[in-house]
């Protein structure tokens, strides 16, 4: 019997796709402002079991957001990040697997940045609705300070390894681990229904998802 279903809730970056430039990054500003909203109307209003959370996915769209912000919207953030309502993840944006080693450090920049300027705990990656992902990631992450990995690799045109959902150790090129979880693609919430305005599209597919985690024998 299928107990919990974790969600990550967070506003996919796909520059160029979702929208073109101009307008991406306004709501991507949009995203977090509405964020930091529902995180003080929900910590203000409701139990902490029913609290607000979100995850920043990437940091390309984060540092836009602090250039403009006012100086008493960064502390809202960095209050949300505190408290464990926000959470910055560690991509720039998410990226091709044709970087290379030098690229991939450089991309980690704003990591480094972000952890000294505002204090954030970044201490996990995503990189999701890609092709596939570089295998020398796993070391340039774990050198940056990087303790797990979440991917949702692209079904149509990547290769995602089966089954998935599952969490594994990414074994890296110089043998360390990085835990690592092979998740769906974001377009599985609204296959389930997540979000719709009643519950009865996830009622219909509650059953589906726990056959499906029968059969490849999910713990």
């Amino acid at each position: 019997m299928l107990d919990t279903i974790y969600v990550i809730h967070h506003s996919h970056t796909d520059v160029g796709f979702t929208h073109d430039q101009p307008i991406f990054w306004e709501l991507q500003a949009r995203f977090i402002d509405e964020a930091l909203h529902f995180i003080e109307e929900y910590a203000a209003k409701h139990p902490p079991e029913s609290a607000f959370r979100w995850t920043v996915e990437t940091t390309c769209g984060l540092e836009a957001w602090l250039k403009a912000a006012r100086a008493s919207d960064i502390d809202r953030l960095v209050w949300a990040e505190k408290n464990g309502y926000l959470e910055v993840t560690a991509m720039f944006a998410n990226i091709t697997p044709l970087l290379d080693i030098p690229q991939l450090i450089e991309s980690l920049r704003p990591v480094q940045r972000l952890r000294a300027e505002y204090g954030f705990d970044i201490r996990h990656a995503m990189n999701c609705d890609v092709n596939g992902q570089n295998w020398t990631l796993a070391d340039v992450l774990l050198d940056a300070g990087i303790e797990g990995f979440s991917m949702a690799i692209n079904h149509h045109f990547g290769g995602p390894p089966d089954p998935r959902p599952n969490v594994f150790l990414w074994q890296a090129p110089s043998g360390r681990t990085l835990p690592a979880y092979n998740g769906w693609q974001y377009s599985k919430a609204t296959a389930f229904g997540l979000g719709d305005e009643t519950d009865e599209r996830f009622v219909e597919w509650l059953p589906r998802i726990e056959r499906y985690l029968d059969e490849i024998h999910y713990p």
